[in-house]
């Protein structure tokens, strides 16, 4: 564990101010696990943004705070949860600095977790130049995906006490609910970050990738040459897993308020995206 963490994680609060320091604009991606995080990342990379050191074949950063301990932990209860956020934060700000440093780069610093979504209104407080871009991708797809890690860290959090089988699955309906409630919330921080909120859709960047990134770079003020952008289109491709739900029994699997809250993000049950 990084040295700010574990000084966290063992009580010592070693920041206390309340905004980033030297590393005010960092860039984050997330969204519900699969929905297609990994590739922006990557085309991030590519397009000179120092992001955080992949820990995994996902490339989630590993620089990311351990936000399960920081939270749960006993021991730091009796510190005010917005103390431990900001101390939290203030280790990400260092080690996001020293990746730049790192690779030599002189631009702007990101990461791509997931679950960056959970915790919106507190990066935007403590980074005042935060922007951050979240995928969306069909529930029902995501319903029968077999990425619910964060179903199984955060489930209990929004309120969903599921059951996992012998496979480590939870029902269609439950990932559904952990899907609905993730984004609902989401979208109501949009709201709170004015400016500093990109929605993608995975199905439309498959669909018109160049179109897609043109978005992205645009909001990030990202200036690369217009030939550069097309080579970075030309990565993203649709997965065959769009659209897998029409494969199950989708119609009996969810309840007719969780499809009406589905339509709600424009997704239409039995249409293809």
């Amino acid at each position: 564990m990084f040295r700010p963490y574990a000084a966290l994680v063992d009580g010592t609060i070693e920041y206390h101010g309340n905004q980033a320091a030297y590393t005010p604009d960092p860039i984050a991606i997330g969204a519900v696990g699969g929905s297609g995080t990994r590739v922006l990342a990557q085309v991030l990379t590519e397009a000179g943004v120092a992001m955080a050191t992949p820990s995994n074949e996902a490339h989630d950063a590993l620089e990311w705070p351990p936000m399960k301990m920081i939270i749960n932990r006993p021991r730091l209860q009796k510190i005010p949860l917005d103390q431990r956020m900001h101390a939290a934060f203030w280790g990400l700000e260092q080690l996001l600095y020293a990746r730049r440093q790192e690779l030599g780069l002189s631009g702007r610093v990101g990461w791509k977790v997931p679950a960056t979504h959970l915790w919106l209104r507190e990066l935007g407080n403590y980074f005042p130049g935060f922007q951050y871009i979240h995928i969306l991708r069909n529930g029902l797809d995501m319903a029968y995906s077999r990425n619910q890690r964060q179903l199984r860290m955060w489930g209990k959090s929004l309120g969903i006490h599921t059951h996992f089988d012998g496979d480590g699955m939870a029902p269609p309906q439950d990932a559904l609910e952990y899907w609905l409630l993730a984004n609902e919330n989401a979208m109501r921080c949009a709201d709170a970050l004015q400016g500093q909120f990109l929605l993608v859709r995975f199905e439309e960047l498959c669909r018109a990738p160049f179109e897609q990134l043109e978005r992205v770079f645009s909001f990030l003020r990202l200036d690369l040459p217009v030939e550069r952008r097309r080579q970075l289109a030309a990565f993203i491709k649709t997965p065959h897993t769009s659209n897998r739900y029409a494969q199950y029994d989708w119609q009996n699997d969810f309840s007719p308020t969780q499809l009406e809250r589905l339509r709600a993000f424009d997704y239409i049950p039995g249409t293809s995206t």
